[in-house]
């Protein structure tokens, strides 16, 4: 009995799909259809072709759930050790100057600055989220309506698991800072709505990046959100706008020594859950 004989259906159907993503994956949307020859990957699977044909009886079948399985794969990033380690320095650096508002805004900005550029580039540098990108702003062409409604569910599924996800970041990280929400935002809908429109700035971000990758260099010096004067691309001015416009140094916060203390605390305990 040869291994294509002894495989279930769900082994025939994981192989597959895992091929399938990776060839698009590897070799990128604008090539990854054509890729995406059904025989040639039962082949190099080891599957039975009666059983793979069982799974989809047509191509349009398969690739609809290659499609699929890619945007279920594609994930928020979890910050590297290196994005963790400069924003300890820049904690370190404000250290002493957490004790007035102006010493706590610098701070803010300064690691919203280097954050949205760690974030940024993160997301470029995942083939998974190339794949991502290209299917959000093309799925419409593609070829059999079923597909193009199946994908474009996928799309709105993951694109809500996102911005629920970031939701939960941004408010956790506003408590943190001693932040709130500006009228009349209020309570998680706020910061649903404030995921969104982040999201939705990435998105345009990262579209501009894909295609002009020396644009996130290109730096001006200069001091916004009274922060501290510093190079900021366009791209990080963008997404902090967007934030800090929607947020606001909340006044009921009693920075006292235990508060301080405290916030160093939880700003290690965040850190180290972001790159979890």
């Amino acid at each position: 009995m040869t291994a294509r004989t002894c495989l279930s259906e769900q082994e025939t159907r994981q192989r597959l799909l895992d091929l399938a993503v990776q060839r698009l994956v590897d070799e990128g949307l604008g090539v990854g259809l054509d890729a995406i020859r059904v025989e040639k990957l039962i082949t190099e699977a080891g599957v039975s072709r009666a059983s793979a044909y069982r799974c989809w009886p047509r191509r349009d079948d398969f690739l609809a759930d290659a499609l699929v399985e890619t945007v279920r794969r594609t994930t928020l990033i979890p910050e590297g050790s290196q994005d963790l380690a400069r924003l300890q320095e820049i904690l370190t650096a404000h250290d002493d100057q957490l004790d007035t508002e102006t010493g706590r805004r610098q701070l803010v900005v300064e690691a919203l600055r280097v954050s949205i550029d760690a974030d940024v580039r993160r997301l470029l540098a995942s083939p998974h989220w190339r794949v991502f990108m290209a299917l959000a702003t093309t799925h419409q062409a593609l070829p059999d309506d079923q597909l193009r409604e199946t994908v474009g569910q996928a799309l709105v599924e993951m694109e809500r698991a996102f911005v629920e996800r970031r939701a939960e970041v941004y408010q956790g990280l506003t408590h943190l800072i001693g932040y709130r929400q500006r009228q009349p935002w209020q309570g998680r809908e706020g910061f649903v709505a404030l995921s969104e429109l982040a999201g939705l700035t990435m998105r345009g971000i990262l579209s501009r990046a894909l295609t002009q990758p020396d644009w996130l260099d290109e730096r001006s010096e200069m001091t916004p959100f009274g922060g501290v004067p510093a190079a900021w691309s366009q791209a990080e001015v963008a997404l902090a706008q967007v934030l800090l416009t929607h947020l606001e140094p909340d006044p009921t916060v009693d920075w006292t020594p235990e508060r301080i203390n405290q916030a160093r605390q939880d700003f290690a305990a965040t850190a180290r859950s972001l790159g979890a």
